[in-house]
Parts: structure tokens; sequence; C-alpha cells
């Protein structure tokens, strides 16, 4: 077996791109540059990179747009499997637990979260800022994260959806890469979710400590303060001289 085929003889590369065997180079490739326009690196606005995912996608796409490579792989495949016929009850029962493992490392996360967030709040304490001037960082991360765990949860329950579906689907092989696409995604958000947060606490931080600085720092005396001070001095003594009364002997 070639050193390529035997590295991804292993992994369903359709579902990579959300697609099956039957899909066209076409949709492969669109499904490959969606991918790539959105976790390439190059973009500025990219801050949330799954490199992970996007050496995946480029492994998959150099066997899959290869005509040859692509038969070769196809026929590797359907001969480890040894056979067309499919369990869906034993995949739909693996994918259940793959699902309660991800669903407990979510809540897992969301409570490491609160846990930190008071941590956060009371290093900020401790910093010498104020409850005032820490509440609207605490309101900003918190309102962050909720957002993205609410997304994670939505998607969490159309992939349960999605699944229990399989028992009456009309293009089970479709639907079961969609599954596969959709699980794998929420497992990929999830470390997302720690890399937003982590970053989160530290552009916080940062801010509130350039904050802290800021105040202690000690007021300067301006260097005009003794000229205004002479200079009204001088104003009212000469107020004084023009309309102070005449000595007369």
């Amino acid at each position: 077996m070639e050193a390529w085929l035997e590295k991804v003889i292993d992994k369903d590369l359709y579902v990579v791109f959300g697609l099956n065997k039957n899909a066209t180079r076409k949709q492969i490739m669109e499904a490959r540059n969606k991918i790539a326009f959105s976790e390439h690196d190059d973009r500025p606005e990219n801050t949330n990179m799954d490199i992970d995912r996007f050496t995946e996608a480029n492994e998959a796409w150099a066997v899959l747009e290869n005509a040859s490579r692509r038969k070769k792989y196809d026929e590797a495949r359907a001969k480890r499997s040894g056979s067309d016929t499919f369990d869906l009850k034993g995949f739909m029962k693996k994918q259940t637990e793959e699902l309660n493992r991800i669903k407990e490392e979510r809540n897992e996360k969301h409570n490491l979260f609160a846990t930190d967030r008071k941590k956060f709040r009371d290093a900020f304490i401790k910093m010498g800022l104020s409850s005032g001037d820490v509440n609207p960082y605490i309101v900003q991360v918190v309102n962050k994260i909720k957002g993205s765990f609410e997304s994670w949860d939505k998607t969490f329950s159309l992939a349960e959806l999605g699944l229990e579906s399989l028992l009456w689907s009309q293009n089970l092989e479709d639907d079961i890469a969609k599954i596969k696409t959709s699980i794998s995604k929420l497992e990929t958000d999830l470390g997302r979710f720690q890399r937003e947060w982590e970053r989160l606490l530290e552009g916080y931080v940062q801010e509130a400590q350039l904050k802290v600085q800021e105040a202690n720092k000690p007021k300067k005396k301006s260097k005009f303060g003794f000229l205004k001070w002479a200079t009204g001095r001088l104003k009212r003594k000469t107020t004084q001289g023009a309309h102070g009364k005449v000595n007369t002997k």
C-alpha cells in the first residue's frame, strides 16, 4: 500500500467537507475553498483560526482532487469495510455515546468558566479596581461566553435530532455525513471557546492594569503654576494702588 493511502485509509475524507463519496469534484472543491477561506490565517479578522481543520481539509483535498488517488482510496475503503451493509443502530449508538461525551466536556468547561469568572473578579479587586470598575468587564465576559454556549447548545440539539431522524432517512449516506460533520464541529467549537475565553481574560487584565497604572500616576504640577500665582498677585497690588486712599497731611 502506498504511503499516502496508508495515511488516510482509516479516515472518511468526504466527511471533512460534509459530503459523501458520490460528491462531484466541483462540490468537493467548493467545500474545500469555503473551509480555506474561513480558516486561513492571512485574513486579518481571523483570530479564531482552527489550524487542525485547515490542515485536515488540505490533506483530504490532496487525495480527492486527484481522480486516480480518489479511485484507489474509494476501492481500498470498500475492501476494508468488507461489504456494503451498514449497521445503522450500531452507528447511532456509537454517535450517541460520542454526543454524551462531548456534552460532559461542555458542562465541565462551562463550570470552569464560572470558577474562572470569580477568580477574574477577585484578581481585579486586588489590583485596586472598585466594584464599579470591575462590573463592566465581568458583564462583557459573561455575555460573550453565554452567547457562545447558547449557539453551541442549539447545534447540539440539532445533532441529536439529526441522529434520531436517521431511522427514517431517505438519503442515509448524506445524513450520516452531516451528523459526523456536526459532531466534529461541536468538539472544535469547545476548543475555540477556550481560546476565546483566554484571550478575553488576557485582554481585559491588560486593560485593567493600564487603568490602575494611570490612576496611580502622581499628578504633575503645572510649570506655569508659579507664574500664574505671581501674575495674580501683581494684578491685585495694581488694583489696590489705583483705588487706594490718597495720603494728605
